[in-house]
């Protein structure tokens, strides 16, 4: 459901050729990137790097994202680099399909420029590496100078809650530095907390993703506009975002389909940011 490091490159008639790259250290990791006008968000949780006219590229956009969760794969992987791609050049309208180079999956979308993604772990870390209108052979020395060398204290340091949610009689039944799981007999709520907030994933994707792996037969209805409810054979449940200044908490809550959840969605309806 997260994205962990994602760079993407956009913009010009021609795909970058030999491109010019410099190793870039960045919290916990390093790796080859162009040259351009930098926008950080150094957190190392959740943390973003966007360099706009990438290697004096006109319109050229690198975007590097981080944060906890484990490295995708086969399908997954499949799905989150196909948003990266597209969310980067909404004209890349070509299917994405995976592919193998050099014992890599990567992520392809054919296009009139090149187009490829790829996940890298560091850590508790997931990295997602998605290039536009460099080669494969660029994108790929990207991906073999990943540097991983991760910062012992800040593996465990969990990240303060941005929201308040009242759910009296919940336990933590699971923890990292970005996400709670909260249950309370057979209800259980997910707190996922992105510290940078790109705007890029709206809450009707993070339902579809959700619902995808958790209950692919269920069927999805809007509440509001940042909340919907699914309900499936197995599982119903809510999910809904709450967007605190530079943050965003993903909330999702689900109980056995037949169960009496009114309470619960109560408090996700009611969920606000602190202060």
């Amino acid at each position: 459901m997260r994205y962990t490091i994602v760079v993407l490159a956009a913009c010009q008639p021609h795909n970058v050729d030999h491109a010019g790259l410099t190793q870039r250290e960045l919290p916990g990791f390093s790796l080859l990137l162009p040259s351009g006008d930098d926008k950080l968000s150094s957190e190392y949780a959740d943390g973003e790097l966007e360099i706009d006219r990438a290697n004096g590229y006109s319109n050229a956009l690198v975007d590097v994202s981080w944060y906890f969760g484990e490295a995708l794969h086969g399908d997954e992987l499949l799905e989150v680099g196909k948003q990266a791609l597209h969310g980067a050049n909404p004209q890349a309208t070509g299917k994405a399909e995976l592919v193998t180079r050099e014992g890599r999956e990567l992520v392809h979308i054919p296009y009139d420029t090149e187009e490829w993604a790829s996940s890298l772990p560091c850590g508790g870390r997931n990295v997602l590496l998605a290039t536009e209108r460099f080669s494969v052979d660029d994108h790929l020395r990207m991906v073999t100078s990943f540097d991983c060398h991760p910062i012992a204290a800040k593996e465990h340091e969990q990240v303060p809650l941005p929201i308040a949610i009242d759910l009296p009689g919940f336990t933590e039944a699971d923890k990292d530095p970005t996400t709670r799981v909260l249950s309370k007999d057979d209800a259980h709520v997910m707190l996922d907390i992105n510290l940078h907030d790109s705007g890029k994933d709206s809450t009707e994707t993070l339902v579809h993703s959700f619902v995808k792996q958790a209950q692919p037969d269920a069927v999805t209805t809007a509440l509001g506009a940042d909340l919907y409810q699914f309900k499936g054979s197995d599982l119903t449940g809510w999910v809904r975002v709450v967007r605190c200044r530079e943050t965003k908490t993903v909330i999702i809550g689900f109980v056995p389909t037949g169960t009496k959840a009114d309470d619960l969605l109560a408090a996700i309806r009611a969920a606000h940011c602190r202060g």
